[in-house]
């Protein structure tokens, strides 16, 4: 017996997001997953030694929180120790991380 595939929802990406290539399609229609601009932080060699990313999973209806499944920030480091200035840099790309998974909750 086959079944018919869920139509293709046409609710646009929260703000700032860009969804994963299969969109839709890898969860036969009913969901899809995105994420936020990365942000990094730079060490005083201009190295990456930080990088934070809110990631979440979208509904049909355009929801991006179904109550099990809230967007989350995703945080990456390169080492265990920070100066100063790069802990404040860090602590900044992690507050907006916050502002925009919080956004797109609240739509």
């Amino acid at each position: 017996m086959t079944t018919t595939p869920s139509p293709r929802p046409t609710v646009p990406l929260p703000d700032g997001a860009t969804s994963d290539a299969d969109d839709w399609a890898f969860w036969d229609n009913e969901c899809r997953c995105f994420r936020g601009p990365e942000r990094v932080v730079l060490n005083g060699a201009a190295e990456v030694i930080a990088e934070v990313r809110t990631v979440g999973v979208q509904l049909g209806d355009g929801r991006v929180d179904n109550g099990e499944d809230a967007p989350t920030i995703d945080v990456c480091l390169r080492g265990s120790e920070l100066s100063p200035d790069e802990a404040q840099d860090l602590a900044l790309a992690l507050l907006n991380a916050a502002a925009e998974a919080r956004g797109w909750v609240r739509g």
